[in-house]
């Protein structure tokens, strides 16, 4: 529960979140540790999770003509992986621990999830989808989900908006 408040403390848009929904996050999420050096996620991977970092820092990148690009350096608060996990796409870059860190990995159910209770973090991860995908080079063979994209940017009724 720790981390989950941690969490919480860098987005905003969850701070209205109840006890309840707190302890229902703590229970869909994974906490890992990682020490610096370490090759955390590969370019070209699938996968369903992103990952937040509550301590410690990473660069992303990858290689390009035999050389190695670096796209971010991110830091605690910051988060990565979100791209494959929300659009389903393949992993656009590595990431490479600076120094030992932990993480908060959250599957893309959750992710979604929070997205459509909080509007506000959708819109967080909408623009940085857009910000990361506008400075790499995709995989080839790389498709993005259009409908995930369409509905990240657009702020979706609450099931109790209906009522």
């Amino acid at each position: 529960m720790v981390e989950v408040e941690r969490f919480i403390s860098h987005m905003p848009a969850l701070a209205g979140m109840s006890l309840k929904e707190r302890a229902q996050l703590a229970s869909d999420t994974l906490v890992a540790e990682a020490p610096g050096g370490k090759v955390v996620l590969y370019r070209g991977e699938a996968s369903d999770s992103a990952y937040f970092i509550l301590k410690g820092s990473v660069a992303a990148g990858y290689i390009k003509d035999e050389e190695y690009i670096i796209l971010n350096y991110m830091h605690e608060g910051d988060f990565f992986g979100e791209v494959a996990a929300l659009t389903g796409a393949q992993r656009t870059a590595n990431i490479i621990t600076e120094e030992d860190c932990e993480f908060l990995i959250l599957p893309s159910k959750v992710i979604r999830r929070l997205a459509q209770m909080y509007a506000g973090l959708g819109d967080v991860f909408y623009t940085v989808i857009s910000e990361r995908l506008s400075q790499t080079e995709l995989p080839h063979g790389v498709s993005l989900d259009q409908q995930l994209l369409r509905e990240l940017r657009t702020v979706q009724p609450a099931a109790d908006d209906n009522a």
